[in-house]
């Protein structure tokens, strides 16, 4: 493959991806600290993890007018000043109001990012290569910050406790935002008219096609995220492992992702994308739901390659769905649009994990996320077609 100026492109949206999932993985390996160090229930501990999702799921929207209307590349940039902030404010943390509220900001700036770094690389990608791109920009990209994140926890927390690993992370944060403002440009194919509020009111809000994609990507995140949050609590709570194999569980569970999302990304461009979020969502309610009978460790490190695989993966293929299928005008506003049922299903589905959690037990979890990968399913299956005139004006820019 010839290395063009869109594969650069690529691989330094593909960075910012990752250090913005390295920010929200950190924390879920310290939980176990956090939560005895502040006296914590598991509710309490859910919503700290939850936090990041608050504040991301709050910016989503107004993120997604911003970039239809300024430079992406500067708001991708702000952005990331604002991450490598949060996080080493984290630090500063010593109750459990402050490292909520810290938390919600540190997801604030992930919303800066997301529709202006998935708008940048769709204006750069034609339709036939989009889901290919989108799945690496996720496999590769959030994958590998998902992986790195809970490493770097696993090496550090049992000598130097919680609060350094968030220097980790937040100080690289300041580079890659350099790198980002010399090497990114905005598209030529960004110049666009800009939709009226009327026209983002029928093409986005009340559109019944994204707001199904947005309810059935809510679902599967919902799942997701929870169990970045409750695998290692159940492991080191209640199977009695020891800190750092939490560490080492979320990233191994990480590290899955990335060569499965962009196989799936291809896949979804050659059998379409609805097939393959559809078979996705089932395999991952079946993995969820053995989990907890899985008691040896050879059993447990297989269990946690089958959510690796499933849990999660259909997220990309969603939102290269809503950008298939909504015009140019108003696409940033659409991702935000879908993404912000996505962040209010994930941080629901931690509480209410935590709650589960406090009454049943930390194993009890596992069957509840697999009810709500059951409920992902029936939405897909329901799925409708997007409205012509919708993907004629998409396949005419």
């Amino acid at each position: 493959m010839k290395w063009k100026y869109r594969h650069t492109v690529l691989a330094t949206c593909s960075a910012a991806f990752a250090f913005y999932h390295a920010g929200r993985q950190i924390l879920p390996p310290a939980l176990p600290l956090i939560k005895d160090q502040f006296g914590l229930n598991y509710a309490q501990a859910g919503f700290v993890a939850s936090a990041y999702d608050i504040g991301y799921g709050l910016t989503l929207i107004a993120g997604g007018f911003m970039a239809d209307r300024l430079k992406k590349r500067r708001l991708v940039v702000a952005g990331l000043v604002l991450l490598a902030t949060s996080l080493m404010l984290t630090t500063l943390s010593n109750t459990f109001l402050s490292m909520s509220a810290v938390r919600v900001l540190t997801g604030a700036s992930f919303g800066a990012y997301f529709v202006a770094g998935i708008s940048l690389i769709s204006s750069y990608f034609p339709k036939e290569e989009r889901g290919k791109a989108l799945g690496i920009h996720t496999g590769m990209g959030a994958g590998s910050g998902k992986l790195i994140a809970p490493l770097v926890a696993a090496l550090v927390l049992p000598s130097l406790g919680w609060r350094p690993v968030f220097y980790f992370v937040g100080i690289p944060v300041l580079l890659i935002a350099i790198i980002f403002w010399r090497a990114v440009r905005e598209p030529e194919t960004d110049a666009v008219p800009i939709a009226s509020f009327p026209t983002i009111v029928g093409k986005v809000f009340c559109n019944r096609f994204l707001i199904m994609l947005g309810l059935c990507n809510a679902l599967i995140i919902a799942a997701s995220v929870s169990l970045y949050s409750f695998l290692p609590l159940y492991l080191v709570k209640e199977m009695g492992a020891d800190l750092a194999v939490g560490g080492y569980a979320v990233a191994f569970l990480n590290g899955i992702d990335i060569p499965i999302v962009p196989v799936m990304g291809t896949l979804s461009d050659k059998l379409g994308r609805k097939v393959v979020i559809f078979a996705m969502s089932v395999c991952s309610a079946i993995a969820l739901y053995l989990f907890p009978f899985f008691t040896g460790g050879v059993e447990i490190v297989a269990g946690i390659v089958l959510l690796g695989i499933f849990v999660g993966t259909a997220f990309p293929l969603i939102i290269t769905y809503v950008v298939d299928t909504t015009p140019g005008s108003c696409r940033s506003i659409a991702l935000g649009y879908v993404n912000t049922f996505t962040i209010i299903g994930g941080s629901v589905a931690t509480v209410l994990s935590g709650y589960i959690s406090d009454v049943f037990g930390v194993r009890q979890v596992f069957p509840f996320l697999a009810a709500l990968s059951v409920l992902a399913t029936l939405v897909i299956a329901l799925l409708g077609e997007p409205e012509k005139a919708q993907v004629a004006e998409q396949s005419a820019l």
